[in-house]
């Protein structure tokens, strides 16, 4: 009977619009599905080289659950509307399982499919909320905005290199692969970073407006910075595309810096406020970093942006996700405190980017050095999970 009535009050808790219970759990499992093909392959379990399914099962799988599931659960509070019911959330649940199930088996015309509508229909679900919002959202989320767009167009132009190649311009494929695989992941991440990272460090932020329902000048001006600067990180997708990489790599990491050191004080703070807090400075440091190594050495590119993928994307979206579960579970008074999991965590994706990135130096042996990397991120996930995940089942009881 006691379980009977746990699994009725979680789906409670999700109907009641905190989708990020189902999601954060479904994207560990794509998580780990994704980066188990590397040493699923070495080992001799799979016959077909894991590249492209590894790429795309921790894009659209696991980065996209956490997205969904962060934004399903933020923007009706924000906007003071409805939240998303269990069906919708277990709809994207499905989706993702389905999308990853159809990379795994290398039919990714069809896992491309279901990603963009899966996008789509998630996209529709907050326009007809935003519609209905009394509060707006914080301006810089325009770069959220920005950022699903990017995913929907990326993976539509892959969709189409896939059928009809011949009727696309020869710059659609990496415009498409950078858009899905960077402008997903990097504006969101700008946009959310200028609200929420300055509250890890105890700090107001610029995001914070009284509330209303019409657009205000101070809005639209901070609206209007956020946009530009994302418009110039698309910028830097296509004149990459067009061949000129390292200005591309250039202009978007400048513009990261930019944009991070006029919306998010907390960069330039010197204060330690716990071991979130320590694990989003690994954060502000990686991605710019990542973006000018690679102007400094383009053959290495690819293991190079495993510094922007590992220790910035993926090591923010553990850490956010770490803030939204202690704060919906009742354990908000945590936020500043010091987690011995989450350093084995940081430590573990900090040693599994540089196994990672060290691979494309070390000749003779990068499948052995995938492997191991893939390893220590698992390890590290597990370690984690133990200590967090059983805050997903747990409602927050206070005031």
């Amino acid at each position: 009977m006691s379980a009977i009535k746990q699994r009725a009050s979680f789906i409670d808790l999700v109907n009641e619009g905190e989708p990020f219970r189902l999601l954060f759990p479904a994207g560990l499992i794509l998580g780990v599905l994704g980066i188990a093909l590397w040493p699923a392959w070495s080992s001799g379990l799979l016959e077909a080289y894991p590249g492209l399914s590894h790429s795309r099962i921790m894009i659209q799988g696991h980065m996209t659950a956490f997205v969904l599931g962060f934004l399903g659960t933020a923007m009706p509070r924000m906007l003071e509307v409805r939240g998303f019911r269990f069906s919708h959330t277990v709809s994207a649940a499905t989706g993702l399982a389905l999308l990853s199930t159809m990379h795994l088996v290398h039919r990714h015309i069809t896992g491309d499919i279901i990603h963009f509508l899966l996008l789509g229909s998630f996209v529709m679900l907050l326009m007809t909320r935003f519609r209905d919002r009394r509060d707006l959202p914080p301006p810089a989320f325009v770069l959220v905005f920005l950022g699903l767009l990017c995913a929907l167009i990326g993976t539509l132009l892959q969709i189409g290199i896939q059928t009809i190649p011949d009727a696309l311009p020869g710059l659609a494929f990496p415009l498409s692969r950078l858009l899905l695989n960077q402008g997903f992941l990097l504006l969101p991440v700008m946009g959310v970073g200028a609200f929420f990272i300055p509250r890890f460090f105890g700090m107001s932020h610029r995001q914070n407006f009284p509330e209303s329902r019409s657009f205000t000048l101070p809005w639209l001006r901070r609206a209007a910075f956020a946009g530009s600067c994302g418009l110039l990180v698309i910028a830097s997708f296509v004149f990459e595309s067009m061949g000129w990489i390292r200005t591309g790599w250039f202009l978007r990491g400048s513009i990261l810096v930019l944009f991070l050191v006029v919306e998010s004080p907390a960069i330039r703070s010197n204060g330690s406020t716990g071991t979130l807090a320590k694990a989003v400075r690994i954060v502000l440091v990686s991605l710019p970093v990542g973006y000018f190594l690679m102007v400094l050495s383009p053959l290495h590119q690819t293991g190079l942006a495993h510094v922007i993928f590992i220790t910035g994307f993926n090591l923010l979206t553990f850490s956010v996700a770490t803030w939204v579960m202690l704060g919906h579970g009742g354990q908000s008074h945590l936020f500043k405190s010091s987690f011995w999991s989450f350093r084995v965590l940081a430590a573990a994706l900090v040693l599994a980017m540089l196994i990672r990135v060290s691979a494309d130096w070390i000749p003779g042996m990068p499948y052995t050095q995938y492997t191991l990397a893939a390893l220590v991120w698992l390890g590290g996930v597990l370690i984690w999970t133990r200590r967090f995940l059983p805050l997903l089942w747990t409602p927050d009881t206070t005031p």
